[in-house]
């Protein structure tokens, strides 16, 4: 999930370099293949936080509490994206204008949830491996800084990704000798 999010968070981006793109009132087939790209990109981030949320139950360590709120705000933080997602599809691509105001509801609740996801990883995460902690930092800067930053995003989904595929890989020791 990961990778596809950083893929259209990235082809967003590269649809945004010869000039500026109409986002609130789509005319072009440029606008328009920015705005799916977008609506893609926060459906795939919404299933990357859901896993995380559940995912990252291993590295909260430190105190329960702060690990349940890290839990809850990145699960809050994941259905927020996919009403930002169904919302930015519905206003931008079908002109269903009412929904502009669940589209700015929910980066907000978005923004807010990643904020506090991001806190609380820190709190909960050793001190030694604070590289969860660190990743959703740069999702959430992606996030609020949604058209500055979209090169962060994807960079942080991509490592997001690497970073969860590495910890798969598990090393199979020999059995000790125990006599």
């Amino acid at each position: 999930m990961a990778t596809l999010a950083a893929v259209a968070f990235g082809l967003r981006a590269v649809i945004e370099l010869p000039g500026e793109v109409t986002y609130w009132d789509p005319q072009t087939p440029r606008d328009y293949t920015a705005v799916a790209l977008t609506s893609l990109a926060l459906l795939f981030l919404g299933g990357t936080l859901w896993a995380m949320g559940r995912t990252g139950q291993r590295m909260d360590t430190r105190t329960r509490k702060a690990a349940r709120v890290s839990r809850v705000s990145l699960r809050t933080a994941a259905a927020a994206a996919l009403v930002v997602s169904f919302s930015n599809f519905l206003e931008d691509f079908l002109r269903l204008r009412w929904f502009g105001t669940t589209f700015v509801a929910g980066v907000l609740v978005l923004s807010l949830a990643l904020l506090t996801a991001t806190v609380a990883r820190f709190a909960a995460t050793p001190r030694k491996a604070p590289a969860e902690a660190l990743l959703l930092l740069a999702i959430t800067a992606g996030v609020v800084f949604l058209s500055l930053s979209m090169f962060l995003a994807c960079l942080a989904l991509l490592a997001v990704a690497a970073y969860y595929a590495r910890s798969r890989i598990t090393t199979v020791r020999p059995p000790s000798d125990a006599s």
